[in-house]
């Protein structure tokens, strides 16, 4: 346990460095947004700032100040739900200005390097084998262009959660992925199509031992249960299919 504590604080230390490196001393700040102004990141920038200037709405993604027409929804968009509906709770105790976008790439460093590294523990057992491979992933290019493009889906590490958390949960593994699917929900979409289908291959991995078909289909209506009003809440039904 001591091991984690200290793996932990390397990996904090140098996403910072990483942050710091990427972004540059003066857009660390969660109030400076230079970096910000062109391409997507300059389009997730403005839909967070209608959505945190508004007032609150039902569904709570609503955003209908931004766009033309039937407005827009914080949901359709790079600026990570999660982070932006909880600052919005939050945003008298924050500074006009404020953005979670710096803070975001900093936790996705960190995650993805933690989770990476106890991914592979899990499988070598050696300490230096999961450093050293953690390096690859958070350095990995198809994980670093996404910074400046799209943003969400930086949240890469909620992939190697569910690895590491089907490679070791015995008991209750059920509650644990459809916990994932939700959170996904709150980052991007499709990482949540992502996660259940691995959540649907893996079941049909059990059907194949076990031969219960019924058992199956339970397991996947499960999470669906789950989701699909959570998603109504989010803001994600708001619009017209097409």
């Amino acid at each position: 346990m001591k091991n984690i504590y200290k793996i932990g604080f390397l990996y904090t230390l140098t996403s910072l460095l990483l942050t710091y490196i990427i972004l540059g001393s003066s857009n660390i700040l969660p109030t400076s947004d230079d970096w910000m102004l062109h391409g997507d990141a300059a389009q997730s920038l403005v839909i967070w700032k209608y959505f945190f200037s508004d007032v609150w709405r039902f569904p709570i993604g609503l955003n209908p100040n931004f766009g033309s027409g039937q407005g827009s929804s914080i949901i359709y968009s790079g600026s990570i739900p999660l982070l932006s509906i909880f600052f919005k709770l939050i945003k008298n105790l924050l500074p006009g200005n404020f953005h979670h976008f710096s803070l975001w790439i900093f936790l996705c460093f960190l995650l993805q390097s933690l989770f990476s590294y106890l991914l592979i523990k899990r499988f070598t057992k050696d300490d230096a084998y999961a450093l050293i491979g953690s390096i690859f992933f958070i350095t990995a290019p198809l994980f670093i262009n996404k910074v400046n493009i799209h943003i969400a889906f930086f949240g890469q590490w909620i992939i190697l959660l569910s690895f590491y958390i089907q490679s070791t949960v015995s008991n209750k593994k059920t509650t644990y992925w459809i916990f994932i699917i939700l959170l996904s929900s709150l980052v991007q979409l499709y990482f949540t199509a992502m996660l259940y289908l691995m959540y649907s291959i893996f079941k049909f991995d059990e059907l194949l031992k076990n031969k219960n078909f019924f058992n199956f289909i339970k397991e996947l209506l499960i999470p669906i249960s789950f989701l699909l009003p959570l998603m109504y809440i989010l803001g994600y039904f708001s619009f017209p299919l097409q």
